[in-house]
């Protein structure tokens, strides 16, 4: 993750303004704001490079006697 954000960073840096707007349409997925409290959460959309190294859910294992 810290490689993409350095890589996205870069981008920023090199890329003209105007094209930021197009950018960060295609890395948020979603902006929710809660009207109340003014949180915001923000979903993101970046793809994951190496998905071989990412735990999966199986659900409850139990854990093997000592």
């Amino acid at each position: 993750m810290a490689r993409t954000l350095k890589t996205l960073a870069k981008t920023f840096e090199e890329m003209p303004s105007k094209r930021w707007k197009e950018l960060i349409k295609t890395l948020v997925k979603q902006i929710v704001l809660d009207p109340e409290t003014l949180d915001c959460c923000i979903y993101y959309s970046i793809p994951v490079e190496n998905r071989i190294c990412m735990a999966s859910p199986r659900g409850f294992e139990p854990l093997l006697p000592p």
